[in-house]
C-alpha cells in the first residue's frame, strides 16, 4: 500500500512532559497500521522538567525509541538537524512535540508519500489573528519566490532524508529553515502534496517575532531568491 518501508519520526522536545507520550504514541499506532519499519529519534533540548526522565522509562519498553540529550539548548533547528543525521531511516517525518497529529492525520502523510516526493502539512490554524496573518504573509512572500503556492512554509514535513540533508542551510540560525529546504524542493519540481490536519497547539508557544527569527526570515528568503538564480 505505501511506497515507503522504513520511516524515522524525528522530535525536538524541550519541557514537553504532559505531551511527549502522547507524540510518540501517535506515530507508533500510524506505523504499526501501515506496517512499516520505523524509529523514532527524540533530541532532548535541555528540558528541565521530566522530559527526558519520562523517555528514559518508555525507552525501556520501545526498542523503536531513541533518545539523546543536548548538552547545552541548540534550538529546534539545530536539534532537528541532529535527529536527521542520527536516522537510520530512507525517509523521515518532523513531529512537533507539543503540537500533537493524531495517528490517522499522519497515516495521511504516508499515504500521500506513495505518489510525491514531498508531503507538507496545512494545518487549520487555532492561533491568535496575529500568528495567523504572520504565517499567512510569510508563506505567501515564500510561495512567490519559490514559483509555488504552498499555503504553509514551515512544517511537519515528511521526505527523503538524504534529501533534507541536501538542502539544509548551513549556518542558518532561526526557525526558517524548512522554508528553504521546502523551497529549494519545489524549484527542481519535486512532487509533493499538503495534508490539512488539525494540530493541538499549545496555550504558551515559541515567540512570533524576534531578532533570531527577524534575521532568520530575512536570510531565508536571500538563499531562496538566489538558489532560484541559478536554476
Amino acid at each position: 500500500m505505501f511506497k515507503i518501508k522504513n520511516i524515522s519520526f524525528l522530535i525536538a522536545a524541550h519541557n514537553s512532559e504532559k505531551k511527549i507520550l502522547e507524540t510518540i504514541k501517535s506515530a507508533s499506532i500510524a506505523s504499526h497500521k501501515a506496517k512499516l519499519n520505523f524509529e523514532i529519534i527524540v533530541i532532548d533540548d535541555c528540558s528541565t522538567d521530566k522530559t527526558f526522565y519520562i523517555l528514559s522509562e518508555l525507552k525501556k519498553k520501545k526498542k523503536f525509541l531513541k533518545i539523546f540529550k543536548n548538552k547545552k539548548n541548540l534550538g529546534f533547528s539545530k536539534s532537528i538537524l541532529k535527529a536527521a543525521k542520527k536516522a537510520s531511516g530512507k525517509n523521515i517525518k518532523i513531529l512537533h512535540a507539543a503540537n500533537i497529529e493524531s495517528s490517522s492525520d499522519i497515516k495521511k502523510y504516508l499515504i500521500r508519500s506513495k505518489t510525491n516526493q514531498l508531503v507538507l502539512t496545512n494545518f487549520i490554524d487555532k492561533r491568535s489573528f496575529f500568528r495567523k496573518i504572520l504565517s499567512l504573509t510569510c508563506s505567501k512572500i515564500f510561495s512567490l519566490i519559490s514559483g509555488n503556492n504552498i499555503r504553509y512554509f514551515n512544517s511537519a514535513l515528511l521526505c527523503n532524508r538524504n534529501d533534507f540533508l541536501k538542502f539544509y542551510p548551513k549556518n542558518f540560525k532561526g526557525n526558517f529553515f524548512l522554508s528553504v529546504i521546502i523551497s529549494k524542493m519545489l524549484i527542481l519540481d519535486y512532487t509533493h502534496s499538503e495534508v490539512t490536519v488539525y494540530q493541538k497547539h499549545p496555550k504558551k508557544g515559541s515567540k512570533a517575532v524576534s531578532v533570531v527569527n527577524l534575521v532568520s526570515f530575512f536570510q531565508a528568503l536571500m538563499i531562496v531568491f538566489l538558489y532560484r538564480l541559478t536554476k
